[in-house]
C-alpha cells in the first residue's frame, strides 16, 4: 500500500509539474521542437505507433523527447534497437535523472490509473516509483544508461561527483571478487569428493553465500549514483 501511494504521489507531481508549463512538446532527434496544447501516445495494433499534438502525427522513431500532461519522457529506442521502451524524468537538473515506464499509462490526456479492480492495481509495477535511477541525460543532451562508464565520462568534469563514481567502480570490482571466491570454493568442494558421490560440506555452503552476497551491493552502488548526481547539481 505504501508503494502504492509513493507511485501515485510521484506521478501526480510529474502531471502537476507538467501543466504549470501551460504548452505540451515533442523534440525530435534533428533537434526540432513542435509545442501544442495536446500530446497523446498512439500505439495500434495494426499501425505504426506514433505521437500525437493536436493536428501532427510524429513517428515514434523520430522522436527523442515528450512533454506532456502526465509528465516529461525519453524515447530509449536508440539504446534497444528500435523497441518501443520510455522513461519519465524523475529529477531535474544540470544532471536529469528517468526511471522507465510503460508509455501506454502515461500516453493520454490523464494518467490510466485505476484501482477499482485488481487487474488494474497490477498497472502501478509499470509506472515510475521516483527511486530507480536507470537512464540519465546532462545538459539536455542525448539520454543514456546509468553505466559506470558513461557516468565517468558525462560527470568528469566534477571532482565531487566522481569520488560518488569511483564508489560505484569500487562496488563492481568487489561483487566480482565475492562471486569468484564463491565459484572458487564450490568448484574447489567438488573437486575433492571427485571419484565418489558429490555430498554438501560446510565449504560449499560458503561458497554459495559468498556467490550469492554481490547482489546485497546492487543497493550501495545505487545509492553512490544518486550521491553522483547529487554532486554534480549542486
Amino acid at each position: 500500500m505504501k508503494k502504492l501511494l509513493i507511485w501515485i504521489f510521484v506521478a501526480m507531481s510529474a502531471s502537476a509539474q507538467s501543466q504549470m508549463s501551460k504548452e505540451n512538446y515533442v523534440i525530435l532527434y534533428t533537434g526540432d521542437t513542435f509545442t501544442g496544447n495536446h500530446v497523446l501516445y498512439d500505439s495500434p495494433i495494426l499501425r505504426s505507433p506514433s505521437f500525437q499534438m493536436d493536428d501532427k502525427r510524429f513517428e515514434t522513431g523520430k522522436v527523442a523527447f515528450v512533454q506532456n500532461n502526465n509528465g516529461y519522457f525519453a524515447n530509449l529506442d536508440h539504446l534497444y534497437r528500435g523497441k518501443e521502451r520510455y522513461a519519465m524524468r524523475i529529477r531535474t537538473g544540470r544532471i536529469c535523472v528517468y526511471e522507465e515506464v510503460d508509455m501506454s499509462l502515461y500516453g493520454g490526456e490523464q494518467l490510466q490509473l485505476s484501482s477499482d479492480t485488481p487487474n488494474e492495481l497490477e498497472k502501478t509495477d509499470r509506472l515510475a516509483s521516483g527511486n530507480s535511477f536507470g537512464y540519465y541525460n546532462v545538459m539536455g543532451r542525448e539520454i543514456q544508461r546509468a553505466t559506470y562508464r558513461n557516468l565517468k565520462f558525462d560527470l568528469a568534469d566534477n571532482p565531487e561527483a566522481m569520488k560518488e563514481v569511483r564508489m560505484i567502480r569500487k562496488y563492481q570490482i568487489l561483487q566480482c571478487l565475492l562471486f569468484a571466491g564463491g565459484a572458487g570454493l564450490i568448484a574447489n568442494a567438488v573437486v575433492q569428493q571427485s571419484g565418489g558421490a558429490v555430498r554438501f560440506n560446510p565449504m560449499m555452503g560458503l561458497g554459495i553465500v559468498l556467490s550469492a552476497s554481490p547482489v546485497f551491493l546492487e543497493g550501495k552502488k545505487d545509492n553512490a549514483r544518486w550521491l553522483a548526481v547529487d554532486a554534480y547539481n549542486r
